[in-house]
């Protein structure tokens, strides 16, 4: 390409120096299409045609091909492929081991689901006693409230009933013979 260019260029000046030589004639020689050959009778350079070229940045000339490459196997050819999986034996167990470990483990799970039951019930037995300790001094501070209370209802009822005839202080109105009950919530008015 170098070379052709430069010639192309050495006759285009060698024209420029003829003193016959007109500018149409110049543009035939550099390759423009349309005009007359030169008077001289020399052929006009053709136009280049980059249509066949490799590809760009392949640096192959014109009307040439790139020679093929084909991808092949290396010389010798390729080596064995290893698909095999090298993770190693798996050791064997006998099944009956494997229920003997399950069977320990959950034995020791029940064990200790039974110490956890015994605890609780120990401990419900302690709240149960004290509890059933208490009872006995809780119901003799409610057995005094409750004696104070009455008291203080029988002086107030006595104070009301003051002036009603026959009126007996602390005596049930309903005359019934039946289990004794202590009237839950029955206050004195206070005015």
């Amino acid at each position: 390409r170098e070379m052709a260019g430069r010639q192309l260029l050495g006759r285009a000046m060698s024209l420029l120096q003829r003193p016959t030589m007109q500018h149409p004639q110049l543009f035939q020689v550099l390759g423009v299409r349309g005009l007359s050959s030169p008077p001289g009778g020399e052929e006009p350079i053709k136009a280049a045609d980059y249509r066949k070229q490799g590809g760009a940045g392949t640096g192959v000339k014109p009307y040439e091909m790139p020679p093929a490459k084909q991808d092949g196997p290396p010389p010798g050819g390729f080596g064995e492929v290893k698909i095999r999986r090298n993770v190693g034996k798996t050791p064997w167990v006998p099944s009956t081991a494997i229920l003997a470990m399950v069977g320990v483990i959950m034995s020791y799970g029940i064990y200790k689901v039974g110490v956890g039951n015994r605890k609780r019930r120990g401990w419900k037995k302690e709240k149960l006693a004290a509890r059933q300790n208490l009872l006995p001094l809780l119901q003799a501070e409610e057995d005094a409230k409750f004696v104070a209370r009455q008291q203080e209802l029988d002086a107030w009822e006595a104070q009301v009933m003051k002036d009603v005839p026959g009126w007996k202080v602390g005596e049930s109105v309903f005359h019934t013979k039946k289990r004794w009950i202590p009237p839950y919530g029955s206050q004195p008015t206070t005015q």
